[in-house]
């Protein structure tokens, strides 16, 4: 593979055989998209039609119902015969829809960045649909656009992208046409290369393509999704054994009973094909949607939207939970906790505003902020660590709007994956300040004074090792550092210079983002669910430490790694890692997928959450996938659940709700066997004892499909539902039957024996859901 970023960008226009004012001839536009293919994101969808049909057919669900079918146009019942394909054909039906829309999705995962854009081609620049680009195009990009492939850049003037649908990282970052002089080690670091399905925020920007659909780097990563792992849907085809289970089990003994009638009064193919359809009711199918529908409507009641029915099989099915802190560990807030200063701690009740330092770390913290805060709702928008700071400083009356107003932003230099800091130049009276934020470490690199009582000295390395030593300190409270700086400008300085060197460094600020007050007890209860918590977190390894130590998930510093000590270990270190490591410390998206990819390898079933892009590849390998947060409608298709928030939590209640769905299926199962068997038998009794079947094919038809999974949802439901032993089985069983004869034996001159007793068999069926025993069952 080519490094594009390690060559000048006419070194590559020169490889790829291109002109930056020319661009590409029509001829050989044809040439490379033979070539190389356009501009789409082919992702195979390997399952076709016939042969989902053709499996169908083959099934005892569908192959029963079509023999039954024949029978009955043998013996002239055309309507019974017909209604009883009604149900298999829907069922067919209802998979091949599942098929097409599973199809779109793959469409839809597919379509992503389609639109216009402008190319250089025959020496003129023309609008074209980006789907047409091939390599070497020499393409033009405006501010807001999308970018359309991956692409070189041969020139740009103040270009800043959002990167985070494709790295996850929520900075802007800044991009250029120089050279790279090294090797990178994840795709934020790559600065003169635009890729495919990100955003110019502002800037524009000439560039050459350098790969197009499945071989750019969102193509790589939207390939590794298939039709064989997205959406695991085991529950059709254990659905599908259990039908079949089920209906050869009833068929089994209807043939018991037809041959017992047969032998008691002969052959009567209006008693056979009565005992047929009694015996392979599809009610169960029916009772299935109504039990999942409601299911469904118990997951919303919390917050939780059930994206693929099969998460009733895959929820007990994994053993390692990837935790992101923020939102499951702890909340989504922050707050100033400490703020260190001129050698000593702020004290934070205080207005003091003749503390200088305070008030320019202060007014440092406003002026690299891009997030809004509402005080009247104590709601906000952007960075948590921003957020926390305009709270903080509102309360001590010192507003970012006055700030700002006095402090005009010329421009900023965001924060990217080399250097953690953050820069905005600021008009400052007749000069100018650069104001910076960000890692302590990074920073203090960068810092040649520091200010003291308001005045700026020489920066000593005992004094530098003391704001460690503080930072040291900070993080073992499980606190999160941000140091602050500044540089004055006589001049408006231009972004061609190195403005990140000689600061003045001020202070730190530490913040607090508060644990979750359950998250100990929700940890234990996952430990005792025999679910392994892994937490993934971007705090710098001390604070990981103690924060993880706090909650009961470590019990020393040993279980903690950073990601810095991931990618330099070996493989062989890497698997002594997987075995003892519980929490991973400043861990980027990029890194965070390779972790997951280690337990893969190492053949653990793993449940993560994700929200973004390059969250999808992980997302489609797990065995149970959850959406979060703001997860997009393309990151939920990929998905089993959306939980918005309190994973933990609800991850919990749908591990106590599949115990008593099991619970349920369990009882619901053996109900259902009383009233076939039941069912069966009286229809036996009445061709013996009377020489006509408890009523005519299309009563029982609708009396099997309708009345009964409604009598059956309303024991499965019932808040007092019990357990039904064999005892309890029998009984109830004997009841039904007994009970309809009886009332067939007081009526027998008064009315239709098939209307009493259908009657007596559906009112005994529903007394029979209650416990009539003098004490109630105890339900869990």
């Amino acid at each position: 593979m080519i490094n594009w970023y390690l060559n000048s960008w006419n070194k590559v226009v020169e490889f790829l055989e291109s002109d930056i004012d020319y661009g590409l001839s029509e001829a050989e536009i044809l040439k490379r998209r033979e070539k190389w293919g356009n501009n789409k994101i082919n992702i195979i969808f390997e399952e076709k039609a016939w042969k989902s049909i053709l499996k169908s057919i083959k099934n005892v669900w569908f192959i029963i119902p079509i023999l039954i079918c024949i029978y009955g146009v043998y013996l002239g019942k055309y309507i019974s015969s017909i209604f009883t394909l009604a149900i298999p054909t829907g069922i067919l039906i209802f998979k091949l829809r599942q098929l097409v829309n599973r199809k779109k999705e793959m469409t839809t995962l597919s379509a992503i960045s389609y639109g216009k854009i402008t190319a250089v081609r025959d020496g003129r620049e023309k609008l074209i649909n980006s789907e047409e680009l091939v390599v070497g195009d020499i393409v033009i990009i405006d501010d807001r656009s999308i970018i359309p492939a991956d692409i070189r850049i041969i020139s740009s003037d103040n270009l800043k992208v959002n990167e985070k649908s494709l790295t996850g990282e929520e900075f802007l970052s800044e991009k250029y046409e120089s050279k790279l002089t090294q090797e990178i080690t994840s795709l934020g670091e790559i600065k003169n290369i635009l890729f495919k399905g990100t955003k110019v925020v502002s800037g524009q920007v000439t560039g050459i393509v350098i790969a197009t659909g499945n071989y750019t780097q969102l193509g790589k990563i939207m390939n590794m999704l298939n039709s064989t792992n997205i959406r695991k849907e085991t529950i059709n085809d254990k659905a599908e054994n259990q039908l079949n289970k089920i209906l050869t089990l009833s068929l089994l003994f209807g043939i018991i009973v037809i041959v017992l009638g047969t032998m008691l009064k002969g052959t009567d193919e209006n008693f056979i094909f009565s005992i047929l359809i009694s015996s392979t009711s599809f009610g169960s199918i029916i009772v299935m949607m109504l039990f999942l529908r409601l299911v469904n409507k118990t997951a919303d009641k919390e917050n939780i939207n059930i994206l693929n029915p099969s998460w009733i099989d895959l929820i007990d099915d994994f053993e390692v939970l990837f935790i992101d802190k923020v939102g499951s560990i702890s909340k989504t807030q922050m707050n100033v906790s400490k703020i260190f200063t001129d050698g000593k701690y702020a004290n934070l009740e205080e207005d003091d505003k003749s503390n200088f330092n305070f008030i320019r770390l202060m007014e440092i913290g406003l002026l690299v902020n891009n997030a809004t805060y509402n005080s009247s709702d104590d709601s906000g928008t952007g960075d948590l660590k921003d957020i926390a700071i305009l709270k903080y400083a509102g309360i001590k009356h010192i507003y970012k709007a006055q700030v700002d107003s006095k402090n005009r932003r010329v421009f900023d230099i965001p924060m990217d994956f080399s250097k953690r800091i953050y820069t905005t130049i600021n008009k400052v009276g007749k000069g100018y300040r650069a104001n910076i934020k960000g890692n302590l470490d990074e920073l203090l690199d960068c810092c040649t004074h520091i200010m003291k009582d308001g005045v700026e000295v020489e920066f000593t390395d005992e004094e530098r090792e003391v704001i460690r030593e503080k930072d040291y300190e900070i993080s073992k409270e499980g606190l999160i550092t941000q140091g602050v700086a500044y540089r004055n400008f006589s001049y408006e300085p231009s972004t061609s210079e190195n403005i990140e060197s000689n600061l003045v460094f001020v202070g730190i600020v530490a913040l607090e983002n508060p644990t979750n007050p359950s998250i100990n007890d929700l940890l234990r209860r996952l430990i005792r669910e025999k679910i392994h918590p892994i937490l993934i977190t971007e705090d710098n390894k001390i604070t990981a430490a103690t924060v993880g130590k706090e909650v009961g998930l470590i019990g020393d510093d040993t279980e903690v790694i950073s990601g810095i000590e991931l990618i330099n270990s070996t493989k062989e270190e890497k698997i002594e890692i997987l075995s003892k490591t519980k929490v991973f410390s400043k861990i980027v998206p990029e890194l965070k997928n390779a972790i997951f990819t280690m337990f893969k390898e190492d053949n653990y079933k793993v449940c993560c959450t994700g929200e973004e892009v390059i969250d999808l590849p992980l997302l489609a390998l797990s065995t149970l996938a959850i959406a979060k947060g703001k997860a997009s409608a393309l990151v939920k298709k990929v998905a089993d659940l959306y939980i918005k928030e309190d994973c933990l939590e609800k991850l919990l209640f749908l591990k106590s709700l599949k115990r008593e769905i099991n619970r349920k299926i369990k009882s619901g199962k053996a109900f259902y066997w009383i009233l076939i068997i039941a069912e069966c038998l009286i229809s036996l009794i009445s061709f013996e004892f009377y020489g006509q079947v408890i009523s005519n094919e299309l009563i029982i038809l609708a009396m099997n499909t309708l009345i009964l999974p409604l009598i059956l949802i309303r024991y499965i439901f019932n808040k007092n539902m019990f357990e039904l032993t064999p005892k309890n089985i029998i009984l109830r069983g004997m009841l039904i039957v007994a009970g309809s004869t009886v009332v067939k034996i007081l009526t027998i001159d008064i009315v239709d024996y098939g209307f009493t007793a259908v009657g007596a068999f559906l009112l005994l069926t529903f007394i029979a859901t209650f416990d009539i025993r003098f004490k109630k069952a105890e339900i869990e």
